[in-house]
């Protein structure tokens, strides 16, 4: 219910501050009802901080059973370091997929991997030890690449409500796993971690989806010609040239086509001859294209348009 903390000066009172933040709440509302991409990606971030969250609780309980003399501060450090090895790695992943949405999806499913194989293989020590070390490099992967991915698509302005209002599912999870360690067994309880980490898997399937959807939508404009691009093209070119054509017509133009080629003649007002014929001297002859000559006129007075 805090207001958001962007650096801006609020002279509001206390009162125009509470109203504020129900006013924030209720954006936060309306934003998740309009873009279901960060539902997806909500639901992605409760599902595998959960599982890291019971994680904490769980590594040790887990190693002591399975190592007589266990070095907690040793291994806590080992786990800090593969955290700080997946943070490392995530430019250079970046670079190779190009965003962290690329490389997400399958991280969950290598984080769920690591957090099953435990629950399932129970007698081997190195086995669980490698699996945590291999699920805390995820953690370091997965932090600075979600933020960056939450950047992204969560509106600034309401950018903590939204996350705070997944962090009830979140906790709520945690909660209730935790509540029951009597009545299930640490195996179990990781078994259920890999689940978690699936489901975060799945709900990041989702969410490329409707990336991928949205993207579509937009780069595939609606076609301004009623008939479509190509054959609003082409009457559009038509409608032109008669324009063009028209402009060059005048009441006594006459135009025909010789052998594909464009031929517009321009007749004078003509005179007949005692025989009834055109006589040549009013003939005036256009050719758009083509070389063409015109052959000397006959003895009647009549010209006759020939190609070379």
């Amino acid at each position: 219910m805090w207001p958001e903390n962007k650096g801006e000066q609020a002279a509001a009172g206390v009162g125009e501050g509470s109203s504020g933040a129900g006013g924030l709440l209720s954006e936060a509302l309306s934003v998740l009802k309009r873009d279901q991409k960060i539902v997806l990606l909500g639901l992605t971030q409760s599902c595998f901080e959960a599982a890291m969250y019971i994680f904490v609780f769980m590594w040790t309980p887990k190693l002591e059973a399975l190592f007589d003399d266990l070095p907690h501060g040793q291994v806590f450090g080992c786990f800090m370091a593969c955290c700080m090895i997946g943070s490392s790695s995530v430019h250079h992943l970046i670079k190779l997929t190009g965003s962290p949405v690329s490389y997400l999806g399958e991280l969950y499913m290598i984080a769920a991997l690591a957090l099953t194989m435990p629950a399932v293989v129970t007698s081997s020590g190195l086995l669980t030890m490698v699996c945590f070390c291999v699920f805390e490099v995820a953690v370091g992967v997965y932090w600075p690449s979600i933020g960056i991915i939450k950047s992204q698509f969560v509106p600034e302005h309401v950018r903590a409500t939204v996350y705070n209002l997944f962090r009830v599912p979140l906790n709520l999870i945690v909660v209730i796993a935790l509540a029951n360690l009597g009545v299930l067994s640490d195996d179990a309880v990781l078994f259920i971690c890999g689940l978690l980490l699936a489901a975060a898997a799945l709900f990041h399937k989702l969410f490329k989806t409707a990336i991928a959807c949205s993207a579509s939508t937009v780069s595939t404009p609606a076609p301004a010609h009623p008939h479509g691009e190509e054959e609003g093209r082409a009457e559009d070119e038509e409608v032109d040239m008669q324009e063009k054509g028209d402009a060059f017509k005048s009441p006594g133009s006459q135009f025909r086509e010789v052998d594909g080629l464009r031929q517009s003649a321009s007749v004078c007002p003509a005179r007949l001859d005692e025989h009834g014929l055109e006589s040549g001297w009013g003939a005036h002859a256009s050719l758009e294209a083509g070389p063409f000559e015109q052959s000397g006129a006959d003895d009647k007075g009549t010209s006759h348009l020939l190609p070379q």
